[in-house]
C-alpha cells in the first residue's frame, strides 16, 4: 500500500534464484524484508569465481538521509593475481 510517500507492508517477500546461464555466478539466494521503512536483504548469497559470496544489506529510510549497512563474506573465491 502506498500512502503519503511511504511504502507500508505487513509481510515479507522471499525467493530463490537460480540462473545457470550466468557466466560468473551459481545458485543465488535472496530474501527481502521491508518493515517500518527498513529494508533488509538477507541472505544475498551467490556463487562466484569458484567460491561463495554471502552478504547482508540493510537500508534504513526512517531519516531524511538513508543509512546503509553492508556485510560481505567471501569464501574460496579465486582471483587472478
Amino acid at each position: 500500500m502506498l500512502r503519503r510517500g511511504h511504502l507500508r507492508t505487513a509481510g515479507a517477500v522471499a525467493c530463490r534464484i537460480a540462473d545457470p546461464t550466468c557466466c560468473c555466478t551459481a545458485a543465488q539466494s535472496v530474501a527481502l524484508h521491508l518493515h517500518d521503512s527498513i529494508l533488509k536483504v538477507a541472505p544475498l548469497d551467490f556463487g562466484f569465481a569458484g567460491g561463495t559470496i554471502a552478504s547482508q544489506v540493510t537500508l534504513d529510510a526512517r531519516e531524511p538521509t538513508i543509512r546503509s549497512e553492508v556485510r560481505i563474506d567471501l569464501r574460496g573465491v579465486r582471483s587472478a593475481a
